[in-house]
């Protein structure tokens, strides 16, 4: 992968050449760029691939309203049309409805209506919303809401605006799933912050953003641009409103700016649709229980050919038949460090996509077919055996008879216990203070840190603690490894209070 010049400086001369604006005080003059705009077209179509195509598949830009979105996903969209070496390029403007899809698509028609060597090569059809090239055969046109109806298009490029519209996954899935045949396509994803609740496509690509920003995700196809003001900002200084919106002070008014910002301080029920469309600020947030930072430091490199043979604890989180299945050992060392080796298990069948790279690499095995095969778990558990001196699995009770069962037979010690606050509390809080007081080490498996930026934590009227899963995350967060590991603890740090055997 390298920076091709050339490609990024025509980029930037097809947006300074041929188009021009098409709104207010700017209407009909060239659209130059500002310094963050010139610098993500540049990024965008400079960075390339060994082959020379272009690198990124999917580009998440979030900023806050009147900063341009619209006009950056039109040029984009004309550029994929006309400019970007695609026979029969088809490039899609879609949204949860048509009329917020033809937004971009309005704009776009008036740059081509607004460049006479536009005009000369391009037919537009807004009663169809469509901009054709027939000399490459090439076509810019609005998409329909409904997914089901979009699964057989085979699209170059896609502009999806205000992402946090989308309520279900289909047209998201329809529109990014269907460019196999196509040699660099792009999907340029425009957005405000929405509300976790009721905004689950947008969280969760919100979510993997800022994970393949801090390097949980190594995803070397997907661009995340992020401007906003975070939890914690002063949302009344300036210059928090500069870092989150980067036209303020140019083609966004500042004095109109902190007119509406006076407004919304008084009106209370203003205020969060203002930290949102204004601040690109989440009016909810799911809390994340550990701290990445924290957890990295207690990355330290193992040896684990040192251990071999050495005591220690095994805690199990079981899967449903088709998701993760977890399996952590724990080594209490002579050091006063708790040494932790995570393993996972997926059914070859159902590998998610962002998941592969580390089923490829071995950090994730795979059992043969749809379902993780627990026959499969329960030879790798013989064979760990045969390496390292395993004293007790620690299951939880849901699901875990037969193939505790089966390990029973092996002569191995199987306990059970409940997963749940009152039982989970004591195990989470020593994880707490492992992290806390750095006394932990886990290798810095990278399968194991994604699971720590994904958990939460619930708590009981007691003050009880439990690591969970967001429940709106269902579909894309796991917690199976930090389960494990919990399991695993609480056999370890409390050797004085026996788990409930229950095969006996």
């Amino acid at each position: 992968m390298s920076f091709d010049v050339g490609k990024a400086d025509r980029a930037v001369l097809f947006f300074e050449r041929y188009l021009r604006h098409t709104k207010g005080r700017y209407a009909n003059s060239p659209f130059l760029l500002y310094d963050w705009q010139k610098e993500l077209v540049r990024e965008i179509f400079g960075r390339v691939n060994d082959d020379g195509t272009r690198q990124y598949r999917t580009v998440f830009l979030e900023v806050p309203r009147k900063n341009g979105k619209s006009e950056m996903a039109a040029g984009i969209a004309l550029k994929l049309t006309l400019a970007d070496g695609e026979p029969s390029a088809e490039v899609y403007s879609a949204a949860s409805d048509r009329e917020q899809a033809a937004i971009v698509y309005d704009v776009a028609a008036q740059m081509v209506r607004n460049q006479p060597k536009f005009r000369e090569r391009v037919r537009i059809t807004d009663s169809r919303r469509n901009i054709a090239v027939p000399t490459t055969a090439s076509r810019y046109r609005v998409v329909s809401a409904d997914g089901g109806r979009q699964h057989g298009l085979n699209p170059s490029g896609v502009i999806f605006d205000e992402v946090h519209t989308q309520r279900r996954r289909g047209l998201w899935d329809a529109m990014t799933m269907g460019s196999d045949t196509r040699s660099q396509p792009l999907c340029f994803a425009i957005t405000t912050a929405g509300v976790p609740d009721e905004a689950p496509v947008w969280w969760d690509l919100h979510e993997y953003a800022r994970q393949v920003r801090e390097n949980v995700f190594q995803d070397s196809t997907f661009l995340a641009i992020h401007y906003g003001a975070e939890h914690g900002d002063d949302f009344d200084n300036p210059a928090v409103w500069r870092k989150a919106n980067p036209a303020l002070g140019t083609f966004l008014d500042a004095e109109k700016f902190a007119a509406n910002w006076q407004r919304a301080r008084r009106i209370p029920s203003e205020w969060n649709e203002w930290l949102r469309y204004r601040l690109n600020v989440p009016t909810q947030q799911a809390d994340r229980w550990l701290s990445l930072q924290d957890w990295d430091a207690c990355g330290e490199r193992i040896d684990w050919a040192a251990l071999r043979g050495k005591e220690c604890v095994c805690g199990v989180d079981l899967s449903s038949r088709s998701d993760i299945t977890a399996l952590v050992l724990l080594f209490r060392c002579e050091d006063g460090m708790v040494r932790v080796r995570p393993f996972f298990w997926l059914p070859e069948e159902r590998v998610p996509s962002r998941l592969r790279p580390w089923v490829q690499s071995g950090l994730i095995e795979t059992t043969p077919g749809g379902a993780v095969d627990y026959a499969y778990i329960r030879a790798r558990v013989g064979e760990l055996r045969k390496e390292y001196g395993i004293q007790t699995l620690l299951f939880d009770e849901w699901n875990a008879s037969q193939i505790g069962s089966d390990l029973m037979q092996d002569g191995l010690n199987v306990a059970t216990r409940r997963f749940g606050p009152r039982s989970m509390t004591g195990p989470a809080k020593e994880l707490e203070s492992l992290i806390g007081s750095r006394r932990i080490r886990h290798d810095g498996n990278p399968v194991l840190r994604w699971m720590v930026d994904c958990v939460s934590i619930r708590s009981d009227a007691s003050g009880n603690i439990c690591p969970v899963k967001p429940d709106r995350l269902k579909s894309e967060k796991r917690i199976d490894g930090i389960a494990a590991l919990c399991m695993g603890l609480g056999a370890l740090s409390r050797p004085s209070e026996e788990p409930r055997v229950v095969f006996l």
